[in-house]
């Protein structure tokens, strides 16, 4: 309470096998819905705008280069 939200991002590296999510992992209230993803994938940070109006940009791509979400954050939530 009184804080920022806390955001968490979890990425294999591409040369590593997919993993198989738990069922715990699945059922949890932490994870963002449809950002699950159990193939082969990478990730990608962004960050971009104005130093006082800053978004970062997470997406993660499957092997092939193909998008399978992205989520921004503003600076503004942060507060």
């Amino acid at each position: 309470p009184g804080t920022y939200p806390l955001h968490d991002i979890t990425v294999s590296p591409l040369t590593s096998g997919p993993g198989k999510p738990l069922n715990e992992e699945l059922s949890s209230p932490t994870v963002v819905e449809g950002t699950m993803v159990s193939e082969r994938n990478f990730g990608m940070v962004e960050v971009s705008g104005p130093r006082l109006n800053r978004v970062l940009k997470l997406t993660v791509h499957n092997a092939k280069g193909d998008q399978l979400w992205n989520k921004e954050f503003k600076a503004s939530e942060l507060k």
